[in-house]
């Protein structure tokens, strides 16, 4: 019981002390497997830049993961070429595992780029757009907790005493989730 007790109060001192301050968008490991992006929710990832030639094809995956790499708005790019960015929330923390790909699948961790500065999470047939597992009232390190025990579970956001579970989109082609 005075573990739980202690658990939570160190956990009230954290929350306090990252939102007493405007939340930065980077990224961070503030729990064990997954990294934080501050100021991001899990909705759908949207679209916003195709790297491709003249003729719409994709460029190769050293020239897309360097796009992104360099692109501050950049969180996933996938061999179709297109970069993704997650939806803007001041509010919110939107944590992503780091090693996981789907359903205990562990994807590869890829330094990629053409000057190979980037460090991406490859994950075959995966496109790293999130879709709602669940939704419950937990503070983050429930949430962290819950989505561990979840086989599907590769995600998970933070708004106030909301958090909510995700899985990523299944696609042909391979996904790269940036993280850092």
């Amino acid at each position: 019981m005075l573990a739980l007790l202690l658990k939570c109060v160190i956990y009230a001192a954290t929350w306090n002390a990252v939102y007493s301050q405007a939340a930065p968008k980077a990224f961070v490991d503030q729990f064990s497997g997954y990294v934080a992006i501050f100021g991001k929710e899990g909705n759908e990832s949207s679209d916003y830049a195709q790297v491709a030639d003249a003729n719409g094809s994709p460029f190769s995956v050293n020239a897309i993961a360097t796009a992104c790499g360099d692109d501050s708005r950049c969180h996933a790019a996938h061999s179709n070429g297109f970069l993704y960015s997650y939806d803007d929330d001041a509010a919110s923390i939107f944590y992503v595992s780091n090693s996981s790909c789907s359903s205990g699948t562990k994807g590869r961790i890829n330094t990629v780029g053409c000057g190979g500065e980037a460090k991406f999470l490859e994950c075959s047939g995966i496109f790293f757009s999130p879709t709602v597992l669940n939704s419950y009232n937990l503070p983050p390190f429930l949430c962290a907790k819950t989505c561990d025990s979840a086989p599907d579970c590769v995600a998970f956001d933070v708004k106030g005493s909301v958090c909510r579970t995700f899985k990523w989109k299944t696609w042909s082609g391979t996904g790269y989730l940036k993280l850092l």
